[in-house]
């Protein structure tokens, strides 16, 4: 018989020829699986392995039973169903290896079937077998049954009850008592004569044991004193009814279980007053509770409300977690703490939750949240959520006003000076870092990667290498990454997924670009804002020669301090606004065409209409103290990368 079941499996799961089915079926009705010339004939029709197999069937776990020849392995997965103890799962072993029949299991109120080779538990295994594949095996368990008679408990009692039949794992209700007793009243049934009440009548029971075809007896209960115990939910949010409960003089009874449920809080067990501490738990056996025949006492259900566990997690930045809080109860607040992370170019932008059914947002520092409002997970249990630092590029503002822009000592292109009336803008605090850049685009172009200066931090060195070009796809891709509506708009879409690679060569449809009215995204300065906020704003404060200083080692990154190399943002001193680097490190690309001065009073100036260049500010570390004047102009294609120099640094209105 194990062969026929094994050419029968190799028939149906190979999908052999109906006449090799046939010869099978009919080997199996006559019984002559041991007749020496009909095993012959079907060796020769039934291959040995599936190499005939056309379409590389596979068992449903992905086995493949096609062989090369050469030393293959394979796993062999048991799964056990709950079974123990648990065979070693998976195993890895060679083609060709066997497996015999695992240990002996057990699993509590079950017996074991059979082991079987598919998930449905349709085709049995017949140890041992010839591994050839992957392979999973499926244990089968049966559930045991067993009997619940009914003892009446008293000579004196009469009636019957039905005997019921139950299967483990499902619930049954208990055969309706059909005892009387005269001059008493049914309590429910205990386990002993004498014992605690713990069903009542028609009780909804499962696993009384987990013995194969065991008996179990329930014994009737009679009292004939009883009192009354009311369940009061103990909370206007609380859901449920619990009906009233006849308890008796004399017999232990349980509890009823606890059906109330409050959203956010767990059952804590009973208490004699509303206020008051937990005495009895659930379905506890008590006895005699009330002081006398006919009263009713009432228990109040107390709760415990889930808690949320807080981390902190610094998103990039270095520092410590906040001290508080880091719990909270359900149904309280919480008070969002401040920031207690730093992270050089960046600004503290709130905080993000995360977490098992945490809901998502970002809160600001200081702002009270009902917690409620952090989780989900927390309605039905303890939770824990993290909140991580959002950061921002650090921005500083800039006040609007007037300054003198060009210089009367420079160069043609810097006349002639006149007079500028700028709104309040936003401006980077400091040039874009590599991290910055590396963030939204995905990569590194600089000349510098690697090999910083004694003491500073490789991802803090300003980008460079990067065309005009690519300036506006950072801004725009930056803008969505934070929820900002995009400045930059080319061919109708604010979209740089929808631009096409960024050119590298003068092309008519990138600068066609236009800026999107009301845009409340990152952009490149234009040349006036970059003059304005490098000589400190309004009135151009101490009128210095240099970004902040007549002093051009305290501010600047030029070629006699720079070792012709980019440094760290922000090692030089600030100007007045509190902005790095305005002064050398790297020439700085603006929104403008290149182009000549007016001689009349500007508000708010964008830069010429058209043109061949776009301006460029600042100069970089391989320059020459001259040019990283403020009113120093330079300009290039917008395709151009600047070799090792050129970067930007960002503006918002």
């Amino acid at each position: 018989m194990p062969y026929i079941v094994n050419i029968m499996y190799i028939c149906i799961s190979g999908r052999k020829s109906l006449f090799i089915l046939f010869l099978c079926l009919l080997l199996f009705a006559f019984n002559t699986c041991e007749n020496p010339i009909m095993v012959r004939l079907l060796d020769s029709l039934v291959p040995q392995n599936e190499e005939e197999n056309d379409d590389n069937q596979t068992n449903e776990e992905g086995s493949d039973d096609n062989h090369d020849g050469g030393s293959t392995s394979y796993t062999v997965t048991f799964n056990v169903d709950g079974g123990t103890p648990v065979p070693s799962s998976p195993v890895t072993v060679e083609y060709g290896s066997t497996i015999d029949l695992p240990t002996a299991m057990t699993k509590t109120g079950y017996t074991f079937d059979n082991w079987y080779m598919d998930s449905a538990k349709t085709i049995p295994v017949v140890f041992p077998i010839t591994v050839t594949g992957n392979v999973s095996l499926y244990a089968k368990w049966n559930p045991i049954s067993y009997t619940v008679v009914y003892n009446k408990n008293a000579s004196g009692a009469t009636g019957t009850t039905e005997t019921s039949s139950h299967t483990y794992d499902e619930p049954k209700l208990l055969t309706a008592n059909g005892y009387s007793y005269s001059g008493y009243t049914f309590a429910g049934w205990a386990r002993t004569e004498g014992g605690t009440v713990e069903f009542t009548n028609g009780h909804s029971v499962v696993n009384l044991t987990s013995e194969n075809n065991a008996t179990v007896t329930l014994y009737a209960r009679w009292g004939t004193q009883p009192y009354y115990i009311e369940y009061n939910k103990n909370s206007d949010d609380a859901e449920e009814n619990m009906m009233i409960s006849t308890f008796f003089f004399g017999i232990e009874q349980n509890l009823k279980e606890n059906s109330f449920t409050r959203t956010g809080y767990t059952f804590a067990g009973w208490a004699k007053t509303s206020g008051g501490s937990v005495e009895f738990s659930d379905k506890e056996a008590v006895l005699d509770l009330a002081g006398s025949a006919g009263a009713t006492i009432k228990l109040y259900a107390k709760w415990t409300a889930h808690t949320l566990d807080i981390n902190y997690a610094g998103g990039g930045g270095d520092g410590s977690a906040p001290s508080s809080p880091i719990s909270a109860a359900y149904g309280t607040s919480i008070t969002i703490p401040a920031n207690t992370y730093i992270r050089k170019g960046y600004a503290f932008a709130g905080w993000e939750v995360s977490g098992t059914g945490s809901l998502t947002g970002t809160y600001a520092a200081e702002v009270n949240v009902a917690v409620s409002a952090l989780s989900t997970a927390i309605a039905n249990g303890n939770a824990s959520i993290t909140l991580t630092v959002k950061w921002t590029i650090d921005m500083v503002y800039v006040p609007g006003g007037s300054f003198e822009m060009g210089s009367n000592s420079g160069y043609d292109n810097q006349q002639p000076v006149h007079t500028v009336t700028l709104s309040g803008f936003y401006m980077g605090k400091y040039e874009v870092t590599q991290e910055q850049w590396t963030a939204v685009m995905g990569n590194n172009p600089s000349f510098f990667p690697s090999s910083p200066a004694t003491g500073e931090i490789q991802n803090k060195r300003p980008v460079e290498y990067v065309s005009w070009y690519n300036a506006l796809v950072f801004c725009n891709k930056l803008s969505m990454m934070e929820g900002l509506s995009p400045a930059y708009r080319i061919s109708g879409s604010t979209d740089p997924a929808n631009w096409g690679n960024v050119p590298t060569s003068i092309n008519s449809t990138w600068n066609a670009v236009e800026i999107v009215a009301g845009s409340t995204g990152y952009r490149l300065p234009t040349e006036a804002q970059w003059e304005y906020a490098a000589r400190g704003g309004n009135g151009s404060p101490g009128n210095y020669t240099y970004s902040g200083s007549d002093i051009v080692d305290d501010v600047a990154w030029y070629t006699s301090n720079s070792g012709n190399e980019t440094h760290e943002v922000g090692k030089k001193a600030a100007n007045g606004l509190g902005l790095y680097d305005m002064s050398g490190n790297v020439s700085e690309w603006c929104w403008d065409w290149f182009g000549s001065y007016p001689s009349e009073a500007q508000t708010n100036p964008v830069g010429a209409v058209i043109g061949s260049y776009r301006v460029s500010r600042g100069n970089e570390c391989i320059s020459n103290a001259q040019s990283l004047r403020p009113a120093y102009r330079n300009y290039n294609y917008p395709n151009y990368q600047g070799g090792n120099f050129f970067g930007f640094r960002l503006a918002r209105p």
